[in-house]
C-alpha cells in the first residue's frame, strides 16, 4: 500500500512524478519527529527548495545598495532549520503574532528565536524562500466564463 502517492498528470513537472514513494510500512517505521520530518523533506526536497530559494537570492541581491550581511547562498542546513523553526512557531502557537514581539528583548520574547537567528535574516529568508521554479506555470492560463 502506497501512502505517498505521486499521480502524473500532463500539467504536472515530470521531475516530481519520478520522486519515490513511501509504503505504509516506512511511515509506520517512523518513531521520532526527526524521521517523521524526513518523510516529508526528504534530501531531494530540501535540495530542490535550496536550489530555488538561492535563484530567488540572486536576483534579490541586486535591488540592495549596500551589501548585507546575510545576502548570500543558503545551504540546506539553513533550509532545514528554517522549515523546522517554523513548525517550531507554529506549535507554540506563534503563527499569527507578529514577529517584533517574538524577538522583543524586553523579556516577552521568545529566547530560542532571539538566540538563534535574527528578526531581518528570517524575514529576508522567508521572502526568498521557493519551493519551485517561478518561470514553470503550473496552472496554466485562466478561462472566463
Amino acid at each position: 500500500m502506497v501512502a505517498e502517492a505521486k499521480s502524473c498528470h500532463k500539467n504536472t513537472n515530470a521531475q516530481y512524478c519520478q520522486r519515490e514513494t513511501r509504503t505504509e510500512r516506512e511511515c509506520m517505521s517512523t518513531d521520532t519527529p526527526l524521521k517523521s520530518f524526513e518523510l516529508f523533506f526528504d534530501g531531494a526536497v530540501i535540495t530542490e527548495i535550496v536550489t530555488w530559494t538561492n535563484k530567488k537570492t540572486e536576483n534579490v541581491k541586486t535591488s540592495y545598495r549596500s551589501k548585507r550581511g546575510f545576502l548570500y547562498n543558503t545551504s540546506v542546513t539553513e533550509i532545514r532549520a528554517l522549515i523546522r523553526f517554523l513548525l517550531f512557531l507554529d506549535v507554540t502557537k506563534s503563527s499569527k503574532e507578529s514577529t517584533a514581539s517574538i524577538w522583543a528583548k524586553d523579556g516577552t520574547g521568545k529566547p530560542i528565536c532571539i538566540a538563534a537567528t535574527s528578526q531581518k535574516l528570517f524575514w529576508f529568508l522567508l521572502y526568498c524562500l521557493r519551493f519551485d521554479d517561478p518561470s514553470f506555470n503550473h496552472v496554466g492560463p485562466v478561462k472566463s466564463r
